[in-house]
């Protein structure tokens, strides 16, 4: 017996929310957040004919990242030189680390906050949390978004209209009213 294959391909990106760790899957006609915290997993569901927006918010995150990662280099190079014989190799070891955090820091590039917005909720995106991978996978989102919106609007455009009558008995519009 063959198994059924899966539905869902990973976006690249793993993010940390509050307390969870956060994973996004997308499928045929809808994107899956999973978030995952020591005790407790959770999934929200956003169908592609349902979402409204995708908001990337560019963040000064990644400066402040760098900023830690030059002050921590410059502290344990500082103790290097201070230091004799085997204790200065150490901390320049120590010293290496931070710079090749810095350096990875800058290669991934600027950090970004991605929200998905429905008609009832908005939602952070956190494994989306840097720009480049935050416009690639909206580059890879905007056809399939495009198509699945365009079949749902042909839907509706199918459906009766709506008339709702009122007290006096003539069909008005269910619209908001404005009031004395």
């Amino acid at each position: 017996m063959s198994a059924k294959p899966n539905p869902y391909k990973r976006v690249p990106g793993i993010g940390m929310d509050v307390y969870e760790y956060a994973r996004l899957y997308m499928a045929d006609d809808h994107l899956m957040l999973v978030g995952l915290s020591a005790w407790n997993e959770s999934y929200r569901r956003f169908f592609f004919r349902d979402i409204q927006a995708i908001v990337i918010r560019k963040t000064q995150w990644w400066i402040l990242y760098g900023a830690l990662w030059l002050l921590a280099f410059f502290l344990f190079a500082a103790i290097a030189l201070a230091v004799d014989d085997v204790a200065s190799i150490v901390f320049w070891g120590i010293a290496s680390v931070f710079i090749v955090g810095l350096a990875v820091n800058v290669v991934r590039g600027p950090t970004c906050s991605c929200y998905v917005k429905t008609a009832v909720q908005t939602t952070r995106l956190a494994p989306l949390g840097r720009l480049r991978r935050a416009r690639s996978f909206l580059e890879q989102l905007r056809p399939v978004l495009a198509q699945a919106q365009e079949q749902f609007k042909k839907a509706e455009a199918n459906l009766p209209p709506v008339v709702v009558e009122s007290e006096s008995g003539s069909p008005e519009s269910p619209g908001p009213t404005a009031g004395p």
